[in-house]
């Protein structure tokens, strides 16, 4: 009993003192934190080139969740100008038969609305934050006015497919 009530104090001291505030806060390794992302010229640099990258991404399991192309193929069955006679696979007869982007819970609805406003909101964040950099008037003013593009595609594009 009595090196049971010794074990069970120790391990008591130990729980306490293992438990400060400093050990339990670390910083990421694999990431970057949200005030140094965009902290340089060099990381808006790297943002911007990746909504460029972001648009020409292919999909995962599903054709809707891949970049630009991947929307603009879907989209192109809605016209009267591609015909789909084969069953093949199932792809795209939904989309063909004017079903899958009337359907709210459908993941090319989904997918083209997130893909969009991805673009959109990572342009916004290098817009509000370019101006808090070091770096040339005309490197800056090139990184914002393209950042401008991208979220005036986004928004163009959305108008048009839901407005």
């Amino acid at each position: 009993m009595k090196y049971i009530s010794k074990i069970i104090l120790l391990f008591i001291v130990l729980a306490i003192s293992s438990c400060n505030e400093e050990y339990l806060e670390t910083a990421p390794t694999d990431q970057l934190g949200a005030d140094e992302v965009l902290s340089t010229i060099v990381n808006q640099r790297a943002a911007l080139e990746g909504i460029h990258r972001y648009m020409y991404g292919s999909g995962g399991a599903q054709d809707e969740a891949g970049g630009y192309g991947d929307h603009m193929i879907n989209y192109d069955f809605l016209g009267q100008d591609v015909v789909n006679p084969q069953r093949g696979s199932g792809w795209f007869i939904a989309v063909h038969q004017w079903l899958e982007h009337r359907s709210n819970t459908s993941s090319l609805v989904n997918q083209t609305y997130n893909f969009y406003y991805t673009i959109i909101v990572n342009a916004n964040n290098i817009i509000n934050s370019i101006d808090n950099v070091e770096g040339s008037a005309d490197e800056k003013n090139n990184i914002k006015g393209q950042a401008y593009f991208y979220r005036a595609f986004g928004h163009f594009m959305l108008v048009q497919l839901y407005a």
